[in-house]
């Protein structure tokens, strides 16, 4: 159970990595 939890949240956390770097790497995305 854990460590499935455990995969949920890294994953979460790279599509959030993947996004931020997105709004970064494109300020105008941000407007959208």
């Amino acid at each position: 159970m854990g460590k499935i939890l455990l995969f949920a949240t890294g994953d979460s956390m790279l599509e959030y990595g993947k996004q931020l770097k997105s709004e970064m790497d494109n300020p105008d995305s941000l407007a959208e």
